[in-house]
C-alpha cells in the first residue's frame, strides 16, 4: 500500500498494489480529508462497481455504475444541497444514451435531452 499526503498532512490518496499492479481499493481525498472518490481494482484492471464522487463537504456529487473504466447505465448528479441536478444514461460503450433530465437547484425540471451513441437527437 502506498499513501501520499498533501502539504497540510492530510492523506491525498491511498493505493493498494500487488506485484506492482493496482489491487483493491484506490482512494483519493480532498485537502480537508474528505473522500473525493474510490475505485476498485483487481490485477490492474478496474472492477465493475458503483462509483460515488463527493464534494469537498463530504456530500455526494455523483453516483452511477462503472464497468471497464466506463460510465454505464443510469447516473445521478446532485447539487451540493442534496437535490438532483440531472439524471443521465450511458450505453454499454460509455456513450450518452436515452433521456437525460435536468433540474434547477430547487428541484424543478428545466430541460430534457435525448441521446443516442453520444449524439443529441432531441431537446425540450
Amino acid at each position: 500500500m502506498t499513501i501520499n499526503y498533501f502539504s497540510n498532512g492530510q492523506v491525498s490518496d491511498s493505493l493498494y498494489y500487488n506485484n506492482d499492479k493496482f489491487a483493491g481499493s484506490v482512494k483519493f481525498y480532498y485537502p480537508n480529508g474528505q473522500l473525493n472518490f474510490e475505485d476498485y481494482y483487481s490485477k490492474n484492471e478496474l472492477k465493475p462497481h458503483v462509483f460515488k464522487l463527493y464534494y469537498g463537504s463530504g456530500k455526494i456529487s455523483q453516483i452511477g455504475e462503472k464497468k471497464n473504466g466506463l460510465m454505464i447505465g443510469k447516473w445521478t448528479k446532485y447539487y451540493e444541497n442534496g437535490r438532483i441536478d440531472y439524471y443521465s444514461h450511458y450505453d454499454s460503450l460509455g456513450k450518452k444514451d436515452s433521456l437525460w433530465n435536468f433540474y434547477d437547484i430547487n428541484g424543478t425540471l428545466i430541460k430534457q435531452e435525448k441521446y443516442k451513441s453520444d449524439s443529441l437527437i432531441q431537446k425540450n
